[in-house]
């Protein structure tokens, strides 16, 4: 094909693009992003959600085919009833989205429609339970700076105790978006919205999900990509305009790179496009508290708590200079006070039914392999690194590190299972307090939170209230 043909097409493609609402509904039919994005969603969202009575909130709703698709599976399994609250600025969207409601049967869960940018001041929606941000945070501005009204901190401020939010963006890792930074573009991806998210001290974690797009039609038999109607909307739909101000070396580099990144399954041909799901839940408020431990574990405690200070060391200027570090590796050499604590902690969570002790790595895994012994159930790691399989991760600011990384593997724990987080040493309680929203979010129930020692002028329970606590040296 001639080249002034292929800028033609491209143009009149790109134009199609930009003008065309149905484009994206036309064409993402070639991927099962959205199908897997609402499967996903909404099972994680089973048992996260209470209540008889629901408040969804779709930003950018657009048709509604990922968020109505979510709020229909949550439906279905439970019985439960719904309020669908809408924002997008188009009306002829909003056209699409009752008439996909129809077809959902939710018709009648339709609340409040608010027909302008989320980020305008004078949209102001009800509080909400759940809130829907399925591939539409590109559209939303200010998200990314320090506006006042900033639609991250908007989106905190509209949920309700124990509420949720998930923002689904592409991953950098992602093969199309991969591409798209070859282009020159590329850059509004999850990476761009942890920092935010991370400026603005808004507590999250995140997934990657996998889904495929389907490019049978822009190759032949043979493998050769072909210049046709398909692959003009594939190459719109991944670099928009750009791709006709590209140079002929830069396409055909493009061109490679996206057959070197699509592969062969059962006769035909799909490229992997992976999505970050970032998820962001307010504590409830309202939850009950746990109740004063009995006399017995109270004396036990304090003996025990004794014992323990004679043994634990105390480093200063360690790790970084002006810290008092409290040293608890004797704890570990000494096989009678090893006993004593591993005891304590049966004591307190015999009768509780653990299915697994959940603790990070180092020493906190070590204290957690024995009490899971002494309570017959399984152990859990969470790993900065080399966790096989697919996983879930955050990132949290630690008293040594304002950017640490856990990973939590995403089969370790089923819905309804019992969960005692182990530490060694609770300082700021930042640590536990991701582990428990990664616990949570894959179904698991905290039962309890279990650590040798509590740096109390550090405040680690602010934001675990609801959680029982036991601890057994306190400085």
């Amino acid at each position: 094909m001639h080249q002034g043909s292929e800028i033609t097409q491209s143009r009149r493609v790109s134009s199609f693009f930009n003008q065309k609402a149905d484009f994206y509904e036309n064409y993402l039919n070639h991927t099962d992003q959205k199908k897997i994005a609402s499967k996903y969603i909404s099972q994680m969202l089973e048992d996260t959600v209470h209540g008889d009575q629901i408040r969804v909130l779709c930003v950018g709703g657009g048709s509604g085919e990922g968020d109505l698709r979510v709020i229909k599976n949550l439906s279905g399994r439970k019985g439960r009833k719904f309020v669908i609250d809408y924002v997008d600025p188009s009306a002829i969207m909003y056209g699409k989205f009752l008439k996909r409601a129809r077809e959902f049967g939710l018709d009648r869960e339709i609340g409040k429609a608010y027909l302008k940018r989320f980020e305008d001041p004078s949209c102001r929606p009800e509080p909400q339970d759940v809130i829907l941000v399925l591939n539409s945070l590109y559209f939303i501005k200010n998200w990314k700076t320090g506006a006042v009204n900033n639609p991250l901190e908007k989106i905190m401020g509209l949920m309700r105790p124990g509420g949720v939010a998930v923002l689904v963006v592409r991953s950098a890792r992602s093969p199309h978006t991969i591409l798209k930074k070859m282009a020159g573009g590329g850059r509004t991806t999850g990476d761009v919205l942890e920092k935010s998210l991370r400026k603005r001290n808004i507590p999250y974690y995140k997934e990657d999900v996998a889904s495929s797009i389907d490019v049978t039609d822009c190759f032949s038999k043979g493998g050769t990509f072909l210049y046709n109607s398909a692959s003009y909307k594939l190459l719109s739909f991944i670099f928009g305009d750009r791709w006709a101000r590209l140079s002929d070396k830069r396409k055909r580099a493009l061109v490679e790179k996206l057959k070197e990144l699509s592969v062969t399954r059962n006769g035909r041909r799909y490229m992997k496009a992976v999505h970050q799901y970032f998820w962001i839940r307010k504590g409830d408020e309202n939850a009950k508290k746990t109740t004063e431990m009995g006399k017995a574990a109270k004396d036990k405690r304090s003996s025990l708590g004794k014992k323990l200070r004679k043994s634990i060391n105390s480093v200063r200027d360690f790790p970084v200079k002006g810290v008092l570090f409290r040293d608890t590796t004797p704890l570990l050499r000494d096989k009678k006070l090893f006993d004593e604590i591993t005891d304590y902690a049966k004591m307190l969570y015999k009768e509780e039914g653990i299915d697994f002790c959940v603790a990070k790595d180092m020493q906190a895994l070590i204290w957690a392999g024995a009490i899971a012994s002494k309570l017959h159930c399984g152990v859990v790691p969470m790993f900065r690194k080399d966790l096989a399989g697919p996983v879930i991760s955050s990132v949290y600011s630690h008293e040594y590190n304002p950017e640490r990384l856990v990973h939590l593997q995403k089969n370790s724990i089923r819905r309804g299972q019992k969960v005692l987080m182990i530490d060694y040493i609770m300082a700021t309680g930042e640590t536990m307090r991701t582990m428990a929203r990664m616990v949570e979010h894959l179904g698991g129930r905290v039962v309890g939170i279990f650590s040798i020692i509590e740096l109390s002028k550090l405040q680690p329970r602010k934001g675990l209230e609801n959680y029982r606590i036991d601890t057994i040296v306190k400085y």
